[in-house]
């Protein structure tokens, strides 16, 4: 019996690793459906306190669960376009800018056209075209002997890698752990499976065995065996999968420095070699 439920137990596992692998894909571009129902008192009140709690994480730096409370409170109250803006800077300060762009578009489809929200999405979608280097072109100074001019091309700018939040945390690394565990787990029984089928065939060479004891103990065997090469494989794919997933896909966005706030405001932004403009929205 124990060891049936370690082979269930085994079994589950691997049946959650392998669906939650399935699942690591990249993040989707979010959409708006359109606004077809009337806010009723208690959608408007629902949305207050989803804005309520989206602003809170949104403080605290929990970007990803302020995308999605601003998200449900626009879902209740989808005349609140406002909401839109906030959802956009959220998604900027993850650095998901083609979300932030796709925001803003929608909020200039449904209110109207808007200079300062066309300039926000002009510059968003600059900051995501390459970086091109240009040519520059230097010549020798001296007075004396003039030699042909040389043109240089500048070297790239170096960019920094990212440094905010990784988009999945450390979810990626939980799955390589358990796969690993997993894997060693089935190794073990594989290993005392085979033990006792060979020492039960040692004692039965003409599989014919007299001894009760020695049949139980090759079912036994058996099914150690066949739960151990199960785990072993599943356990090995979950961990190389898991590590796939941390170093393909879970890699960390670049932040932004916008503050939130109250309405719809619009704010000069301006640092080194920088400039524009900070926009929020809300009810």
């Amino acid at each position: 019996m124990r060891l049936l439920r370690l082979w269930r137990i085994g079994l589950g596992a691997s049946i959650a690793l392998s669906v939650s692998l399935a699942f690591a894909t990249d993040p989707v571009v979010p959409s708006y459906p359109e606004c077809t129902h009337k806010a009723s008192p208690a959608d408007i009140e629902g949305a207050k306190g989803a804005h309520k709690a989206a602003s809170q994480f949104y403080d605290r730096g929990d970007y990803e669960k302020a995308i999605r409370y601003w998200t449900d409170a626009y879902s209740f109250d989808c005349t609140a376009h406002g909401v839109l803006i906030n959802i956009a800077n959220a998604y900027e300060k993850q650095g998901d800018k083609a979300s932030a762009v796709v925001a803003l578009e929608t909020f200039l489809k449904r209110t109207g056209a808007d200079p300062t929200i066309e300039e926000k999405i002009r510059n968003l979608k600059q900051s995501m075209a390459p970086v091109v280097a240009s040519a520059t072109t230097s010549a020798s100074a001296a007075p004396t002997v003039a030699p042909p001019a040389s043109a240089s091309a500048s070297a790239p700018p170096v960019v920094p890698p990212p440094s905010g939040p990784k988009p999945y945390g450390y979810t990626p690394l939980i799955v390589a752990g358990a796969g690993g565990g997993l894997a060693l787990i089935g190794g073990i029984l594989l290993g005392v499976g085979s033990g006792a089928i060979s020492s039960v065939n040692k004692a039965c060479p003409s599989r014919s065995c007299a001894n009760q004891a020695d049949v139980d103990k090759g079912n036994t065997g058996r099914i150690e065996q066949g739960v151990g090469a199960t785990g072993l494989v599943l356990g090995l794919a979950a961990a190389g999968g898991g590590l796939a997933w941390e170093f393909l896909f879970n890699k960390p966005h670049a932040t932004t420095t916008e503050p939130p706030k109250v309405g719809v405001h619009v704010l000069p932004a301006a640092g080194p070699r920088e400039g524009g403009l900070s926009i929020s929205g809300s009810f």
